[in-house]
């Protein structure tokens, strides 16, 4: 084996063990110790439970985390999403709007919502991109600021242990169009 072919060898080994997780990390249950104050997250019970006795309150101090094995963006969500314009760097007041959205994600890959309180409705497709990475490519319509209405692309981020995602998307307008140097984007943490 060439020197060449050894450090390509070693490259797609080092690549190969990143990409895996061990099953373990998807399910586990987390648990918050309290021990003098100090806080501690764990995979295992608390030591013992005169140990996790707040002393201010004299309540046992020991929260279990559940965990989802469950990595799929598949079912119902909400959050508040943050909606935005820039043009030439500057943010437009006007498109800016922090609103809430319920939407979801059907395990054929459709994902549909909407954000009553600024007009939006969403419908568009998912895929799979690795274990908690999630592609979206999704339309906007009906929005209160017509100029949020387009296409956008990014994704859907689920987080662990609490069964959560973070949703980001942009939009980035067409060069020689009304839309030169303009960038919209739709940001915000969506829980099951």
């Amino acid at each position: 084996m060439s020197r060449n072919e050894s450090k390509a060898a070693v490259a797609i080994s080092i690549a190969a063990c990143a990409m895996t997780v061990p099953s373990t990390v998807a399910g586990t249950t987390v648990y918050k110790c309290v021990k003098e104050g100090q806080i501690t997250l764990t995979d295992k019970p608390c030591p013992s439970e005169k140990a996790n006795t707040d002393a201010s309150t004299g309540q046992l101090a020991t929260t279990v985390v559940p965990s989802s094995k469950d990595l799929s963006p598949v079912g119902k969500w909400s959050g508040q999403l943050q909606y935005q314009e820039a043009s030439n760097g500057q943010t437009v007041q006007a498109a800016h709007s922090v609103a809430l959205l319920t939407a979801e994600f059907t395990a054929d890959g459709k994902f549909m919502g909407s954000s009553p309180e600024n007009g939006c409705q969403l419908l568009g497709v998912w895929s799979a991109g690795g274990q908690t990475l999630n592609w979206i490519d999704l339309t906007l319509s009906n929005c209160n600021y017509p100029d949020l209405n387009r296409r956008y692309h990014g994704s859907l981020i689920l987080a662990r242990p609490d069964s959560s995602g973070n949703l980001q998307v942009q939009s980035i307008g067409t060069p020689f169009s009304k839309d030169t140097a303009k960038v919209f984007d739709i940001k915000g943490t969506l829980r099951r």
